[in-house]
């Protein structure tokens, strides 16, 4: 399943943090390991999955993958940021 339409506002399910950082896959170029240095995205490797995670807590270090707004809303309240 693509996952497209990400909530504007995401917060971390496991720590509620909001300082997220973008995980990339593929060969980092130079600027690409400059990023990753500076803590702007993650190198998350050679293999990708519609599954896998696209963003990293920079709090607790917590991988996922984000829902969707249609998701994300559909959910019950108590549900919205557990994963």
């Amino acid at each position: 399943m693509r996952r497209s339409n990400l909530i504007p506002f995401l917060r971390c399910p496991k720590c509620r943090g909001t300082q997220l950082s973008r995980i990339v896959y593929g060969l980092p170029g130079p600027a690409g390991m400059d990023a990753a240095r500076r803590g702007d995205v993650v190198v998350g490797g050679c293999i990708t999955t519609p599954e896998g995670p696209t963003r990293q807590c920079r709090r607790c270090g917590h991988k996922f993958l984000p829902l969707s707004r249609e998701e994300h809303m559909g959910r019950p309240a108590h549900e919205r940021f557990v994963e």
